[in-house]
């Protein structure tokens, strides 16, 4: 009898681990599988991250979900107060939806589909009126060299404050809606984004990029007049 029933025992506790194995002791494929859903989910986090602080125009936080060679271009959002102040404004009609996650040992793309105000003329004709006070001081010969850098930051702060407050088009409410690949990197066990293109940089300024290549284009384009 008592045989019996450490055979029934030894067929029960045989039955119990063939059942709880798989889910205490994953194989392989399994282990691949979760950490695969994990890499995924941290890359999804680390794009949120960066347009949640990218609609409040926190450089400082956006830094942190970009690699060490993407930080200059983060930066150079802050060169400006009142430009940043207007983008800031601007960013809080900025929506965005993560469509597609690949991911490729340490590197991945994530597809996404953001809709932003699009500022570009208004943006234009306030480089224009930067450009022309500039020229305006130069022809003057406004010496500017007993200023401070605050001084003169300030000075240009006001150039570009009055052209959005001069300029209709500032407040419009024309949207652009574009699909786009953001790259991102695992440094150090984090998701970083590892490129700053034209593509999210125009969708986190309101199409500041594009409006200067636009701007610059037309003194390229423009043929000398001869006298």
């Amino acid at each position: 009898m008592n045989k019996i029933r450490k055979g029934i025992l030894a067929i029960a506790l045989v039955m119990g681990l063939s059942l709880v194995a798989p889910a205490v002791m994953p194989v392989a494929g399994n282990v691949q599988t979760v950490e695969a859903a994990s890499n995924k989910a941290n890359i999804k986090k680390t794009v949120k991250n960066f347009f949640k602080y990218a609609k409040t125009m926190n450089i400082k936080k956006m830094k942190n979900y970009v690699t060490s060679d993407c930080k200059e271009k983060i930066d150079d959002l802050n060169s400006t107060p009142a430009l940043k102040a207007f983008m800031k404004k601007r960013n809080k009609s900025l929506t965005y939806s993560i469509k597609k996650v690949k991911v490729s040992g340490k590197t991945a793309t994530v597809k996404v589909k953001c809709k932003y105000l699009n500022s570009d003329s208004a943006y234009v004709k306030m480089l224009d009126d930067l450009f022309t006070w500039l020229l305006t001081e130069g022809i003057n010969n406004t010496d500017y060299s007993t200023y401070t850098e605050e001084e003169q930051q300030q000075l240009v702060d006001n150039v570009i404050k009055k052209s959005f407050a001069n300029n209709a088009k500032a407040y419009e409410k024309k949207y652009k809606t574009k699909t786009f690949t953001i790259k991102l990197k695992k440094v150090s066990g984090k998701w970083k984004i590892s490129q700053v293109d034209k593509n999210l940089l125009d969708a986190i300024t309101s199409n500041y990029q594009s409006a200067g290549e636009k701007y610059f284009e037309t003194w390229t384009n423009q043929t000398p007049t001869n006298h």
